[in-house]
């Protein structure tokens, strides 16, 4: 009778315990860790427009207004896979699994192969280099050689349908 009785109090203890589990409230998990965050909080200049053929002219990423100095922050975990300039304008790549960002105009003191968490600062805007008429930063999203709207790192974004011959 005993062992019984000892039984029923621990099989009522560990009822209680998931009863009370299930009840508390859990903490908020915000919109940011799950769908990344923008990289810089300035709005945006010029839309993703994609060309029909990637040969064709288009936008695309997006560009974002910043200021000189500005920090720029990673909107994604990923790996930095190239620092450096092309056609005098800094960039900076981080892949994010499968796909990979790019801002510009970026300088950073980070190099290729260092492990970046979402939200951490990955560089700052630079005096030189890109295409705004104002400064601003140029985001862009590429699977493979296709390029996507960025925003698909937040959770929203244009998504672009492409042939399995591409």
């Amino acid at each position: 009778l005993r062992g019984n009785l000892s039984l029923r109090k621990l099989c009522v203890s560990a009822a209680l315990l998931g009863l009370v589990t299930l009840i508390m409230p859990r903490p908020p998990v915000l919109a940011a860790q799950i769908l990344g965050t923008m990289p810089v909080p300035g709005p945006v200049q010029t839309e993703f427009h994609p060309p029909e053929q990637d040969w064709l002219p288009g936008h695309r990423g997006l560009d974002l207004s910043a200021t000189i100095g500005e920090k720029v922050v990673a909107p994604r975990a990923g790996v930095v896979g190239f620092v450096g300039e092309i056609a005098g304008t800094p960039i900076i790549t981080i892949w994010h699994g499968t796909v990979r960002t790019t801002y510009q105009p970026v300088v950073t003191s980070l190099s290729p192969g260092a492990t970046i968490a979402t939200g951490a600062v990955i560089g700052r805007i630079a005096p030189q280099g890109g295409h705004c008429a104002g400064r601003c930063l140029h985001w862009g999203l590429r699977s493979g050689e296709h390029y996507l709207d960025p925003r698909l790192l937040l959770g929203g974004g244009r998504v672009r349908l492409i042939s399995v011959q591409d």
